[in-house]
């Protein structure tokens, strides 16, 4: 009778596990076609793990729900409640899926672009994956790592990572993936032609499946031959990307190829499709922008470092008094001492809650200045969009050209309150990522990609009433620089970008290389907005000619936080 329970017992058991996990594998196709039906399986999965105490089982399952929040909904803050909630029942347990759960923490801080945190959880994961031999997370996690390390711009250590990767025995599908990013790492240096080879290995078609690559793999082989002007083939993989985009569930890929897929019209001269894509790309864009919320995700791991926390320090609590108790029936002075901790201990709680109330205060403060920015910077993203909507409709050629400039001038001020909601700098702007940020943006609105830029610029993290007029002055500089620096003439065009603080004075300078001025003309509206926004600045401006262009600022009045 006994051999006869225990029998059905694990029968039971396996068959009860081997369900849930179809149920688990059918939430995931769901949850890639963006199907509510996931939740479904999920629970289902989820209410026979809690039956039958099977721990990973349960872990599993708040991974997939975490999964669908983050993927069918792009509900960040949802899904990483989920994953905290896996990832501490597998440390309470010691479960061998710990691992994989890092590494599915690790992308979602690396999909909303926080590196730091990204590799803080790749690194987690690979002593793990080593130990208990998963070759498939250790190579999958390996790959995520060299990709964070190549948006760092680290593409020694991304290279050297993406080569051991590829020494192991993965197949098809892994390799394509491989392929792609050290495609994009090359491309990240300028080195296209290298790039090209592992550009076509990433779309290349799986004989097994009949599959071929994701939109990002074709978003960087446009790239690539955007970059080289090659036409060849170029109408073609267009046809072909656009199949991609009917494909895949995900957003972020899409807008990726969106815009791939708007520079590549252009290049063929279908302009009216490249603006149409243009378009999708920046309803996708900012549509996926608004929904991150990078705090919230901060604000759970925060949670859920501090409730680990305090049960570890109640559990210390409770060992001390049980200590203190025993040694109260040895002797009435042990009794007393006892009596003096458990007070001292009583006012480090209290003054424990003081502390927490007063940061509870600062974060909200903090939440109301960040929510003011974020409103501040779509008001003037409002702004930016009715100038672009009014440009295109005026038909005088010059008119349009004003009122393209002044919505450049709006981008430069909408980037400064982006800058201050995304971060966790408030009330300042890192001057470093600021400008490397703007000077960028210019170029990508100009289509300027031949054009080489070298800047050195000190990460001085500035008031917004100090980088606001600097922004708006390298915005006309900059802008000047493409419209009039350059011409056929012009080998391996560059500007120059320097940005030092030296004693008590800010010492500011944009060159080019290109083709010289004359004297400047004071009576137009770049150099009247230059003239006055370095008053503000309390600067001295200076206009040198030769060989290009320099323009010198020295920035007297500054707010340095």
């Amino acid at each position: 009778m006994r051999n006869g329970i225990t029998i059905f017992f694990l029968f039971v058991v396996s068959a009860a596990f081997s369900q849930s996990e179809q149920w688990l594998d059918k939430a995931w196709d769901y949850t890639s076609q963006k199907n509510d039906s996931a939740l479904i399986y999920i629970r289902r999965a989820n209410e026979t793990a809690r039956k039958t105490s099977n721990r990973v089982l349960e872990a599993k399952a708040m991974e997939a729900e975490g999964l669908y929040y983050e993927l069918a909904k792009s509900d960040y803050s949802k899904a990483t409640g989920f994953y905290m909630k896996a990832i501490a029942l597998a440390e309470k347990y010691d479960l061998d899926y710990l691992p994989n759960l890092y590494h599915t923490m690790g992308v979602l801080f690396h999909t909303t672009d926080n590196y730091e945190k990204a590799d803080e959880y790749y690194k987690l994961t690979l002593p793990l994956a080593e130990q208990k031999k998963d070759t498939d997370l250790l190579v999958k996690c390996m790959i995520n790592l060299a990709s964070s390390a190549s948006s760092q711009k680290k593409f020694a250590e991304a290279e050297s990572v993406f080569k051991k990767a590829l020494q192991y025995n993965n197949d098809f599908e892994v390799n394509r993936v491989i392929y792609a990013n050290m495609a994009n790492l090359y491309m990240r240096q300028g080195a296209y032609r290298k790039a090209m080879p592992y550009l076509l290995k990433g779309i290349a078609t799986n004989t097994e499946n009949g599959k071929s690559g994701s939109p990002l793999e074709y978003a960087y082989l446009l790239d690539g031959m955007i970059a080289l002007q090659d036409k060849k083939g170029l109408d073609t993989m267009l046809i072909q990307s656009r199949a991609q985009l009917l494909q895949n569930p995900s957003r972020r890929h899409k807008s990726i190829l969106l815009k791939s897929m708007g520079q590549g019209a252009a290049l063929v001269g279908d302009f009216k499709t490249a603006v149409d894509l243009k378009d999708q790309y920046i309803a996708l864009y900012d549509s996926i922008k608004a929904e991150q919320r990078d705090h919230l995700v901060y604000e759970l791991e925060t949670k859920y470092q501090t409730e680990k926390q305090q049960a570890e320090i109640d559990q210390t609590e409770k060992e001390k008094r049980q200590l203190s108790w025993l040694a109260g029936l040895a002797a009435l002075v042990i009794l007393v001492l006892g009596w003096l901790v458990y007070s001292n201990l009583k006012k480090k709680k209290s003054l424990a809650l003081k502390t927490a109330q007063l940061e509870k205060l600062v974060d909200e403060k903090n939440l109301l200045l960040r929510e003011t920015h974020h409103r501040v910077k779509n008001s003037f993203q409002i702004v930016s969009s009715l100038l672009y909507l009014q440009s295109e409709n005026i038909k005088d050629k010059e008119a349009a050209l004003a009122v393209k400039e002044a919505q450049n001038r709006v981008k430069s001020m909408v980037l400064i309150h982006q800058k201050l909601y995304s971060k966790d700098q408030l009330v300042g702007v890192n001057a470093k990522e600021y400008l490397e940020d703007l000077v960028r943006d210019i170029i990508d609105n100009h289509s300027a990609h031949h054009i080489s830029v070298n800047a050195t610029i000190e990460p001085l993290v500035l008031g917004i009433d100090t980088i606001t007029p600097i922004g708006l002055i390298a915005n006309e500089l900059i802008t000047n620089i493409l419209k009039h620096a350059f011409d056929a003439q012009t080998t391996q065009p560059t500007i120059w970008v320097s940005f030092a603080k030296t004693d008590d004075t800010i010492l500011f300078s944009v060159a080019d290389n290109g083709k010289g001025m004359g004297t400047p003309r004071e009576d137009s509206f770049g150099i009247k907005l230059i003239r006055s926004l370095s008053k503000k600045l309390k600067a001295d401006v200076d206009f040198k000619t030769g060989d290009g262009v320099t323009v010198d600022l020295k920035i007297r009045k500054f707010e340095l936080l």
